[in-house]
């Protein structure tokens, strides 16, 4: 019996605060020293042009991982040759790595590592389309595993079961209801079996609201989430800085406020981020 640990894009970045992201690596590690293997399908790093510190927790994070690692590249990876990724296998020698899409044998069950979609995965709100003729249908082997599409999912082909496993954490406020987390696959006797390991990332909420709504609304969230408010107004006088300040005095991680005007003499609102 077989088990391995699945995950993909990653995007560490200093964006997206790399104190989160060590802190999901760090469970990562643990939960796949817990198995035999490591799968890592792509997008490690959320731009070609890595910092020091984003490295740094890269690299913290290999060296946590005490078992075989399998990891290819994703469409953020690939834009920079001679890349991190190309030299880690030198220094790592539990590490295998390629560019492009790999067909492993586990245990007598074919595995597809790859970094797309197929055309019947649903599109998570950052999402863009790599692939759209491809279909579950089209792939001869026994499970596909899928970076690359941060909506975790799972696809039934004729043959293959595609199996998304989705993002570590919330990049996108419209993400805000997904569930991140971890693959496990367990193989035994030619057989396969998934099951989802649920992570915590960071809370991101997302919350409609009106100038005159109390500012102690944000008190029922912790300090750790990204809070986007959009705020509905009707006035056009409305002293916008003022309504942000009462609202900015609550110290998230992130804090993003738009106003929304809705003029009950247009179709539609008018949306803009200003104070």
């Amino acid at each position: 019996m077989k088990k391995i640990l699945v995950t993909a894009d990653l995007h560490i970045s200093e964006a997206f605060d790399l104190t989160q992201i060590d802190r999901l690596l760090d469970k990562v590690a643990s939960e796949a020293n817990l198995r035999d293997e490591l799968f890592l399908l792509g997008d490690m790093f959320h731009k070609s042009r890595i910092s020091p510190l984003e490295i740094m927790s890269f690299i913290r994070f290999l060296k946590k991982v005490k078992v075989p690692i399998t990891m290819i590249a994703g469409n953020h990876d690939m834009a920079a040759e001679n890349s991190i990724l190309d030299w880690v296998p030198t220094v790592f020698p539990n590490i295998t790595f390629s560019k492009t899409t790999l067909t492993v044998q586990r245990e007598g069950v074919s595995i597809l590592l790859a970094h797309y979609n197929v055309a019947e995965s649903i599109m998570g709100a950052y999402d863009t389309k790599i692939n759209t003729t491809i279909s579950a249908n089209d792939l001869d082997v026994d499970l596909a595993l899928l970076g690359h599409i941060h909506k975790s999912q799972h696809i039934q082909g004729q043959r293959a079961q595609v199996v998304h496993p989705g993002s570590l954490f919330y990049i996108d406020f419209n993400e805000r209801n997904d569930v991140k987390g971890l693959v496990e696959v367990t193989i035994d006797a030619d057989k396969y079996k998934i099951e989802h390991i649920e992570l915590d990332p960071d809370p991101i909420v997302q919350l409609s609201i009106t100038p005159d709504t109390e500012a102690d609304v944000l008190k029922a969230y912790p300090k750790n989430c990204r809070v986007k408010l959009d705020i509905h107004y009707s006035d056009p006088s409305l002293n916008k800085r003022e309504v942000h300040k009462k609202f900015a005095k609550y110290l998230f991680k992130d804090l993003k406020i738009i106003f929304t005007y809705d003029n009950p003499n247009m179709l539609g609102t008018i949306i803009n981020d200003g104070h």
